[in-house]
């Protein structure tokens, strides 16, 4: 897990009395300076999605083991990493997604995916997920990880609960 801080913990906090509640957001963008940071914070997230316990995560239950050991069959990690010149997130990726998330789940009653490196996105791709982050399945989640804000579309923006892991430094820095 993440180094522990002050804003992971006052996050976390967040995170998990809204899922006890079941007010969480289908659509959260975490923006991160780290990107291993990012990732755990959503796989923390999507841990406390599909965890069964009273307390969320109880890291004892049987779907928080398989979240924590990154096998669980309704979490979804994909990974946007620029392999060459272009982009690496594709439309026909989103419209897939857009297909299977309309699938039932497999063991816990929501599916969740992580969308990381989400920076990578093109325009066009970032246009394809909007109608799924417009009108998702009851059960599904989508939590999307990036270095910036700036780098996503206003009308995703729009669409999803922002996370800021950066420091007020970076924030300041970032906006400027």
């Amino acid at each position: 897990m993440m180094n522990e801080n002050s804003k992971f913990n006052k996050l976390s906090s967040e995170v998990i009395s809204s899922v006890e509640q079941g007010s969480f957001p289908h659509g959260v963008l975490i923006e991160c300076q780290n990107e291993t940071d990012g990732a755990d914070f959503a796989r923390f997230i999507a841990n406390c999605l599909v965890c069964r316990g009273d307390k969320k995560p109880c890291g004892v239950c049987s779907d928080c083991i398989k979240a924590q050991k990154e096998g669980h069959p309704d979490i979804f990690e994909t990974d946007g990493v620029i392999k060459s010149k272009s982009k690496i997130f594709f439309v026909y990726f989103f419209c897939n997604i857009s297909k299977y998330a309309f699938i039932m789940y497999n063991v816990i009653d929501c599916k969740v995916y992580i969308l990381k490196n989400a920076h990578n996105m093109n325009d066009q791709a970032q246009n394809a997920i909007l109608k799924i982050l417009e009108e998702p399945p009851s059960y599904v989640y989508f939590i999307i990880v990036t270095i910036s804000r700036s780098t996503m579309l206003e009308t995703v923006l729009s669409r999803v609960q922002t996370y800021s892991l950066l420091s007020e430094d970076e924030e300041v820095t970032g906006k400027e």
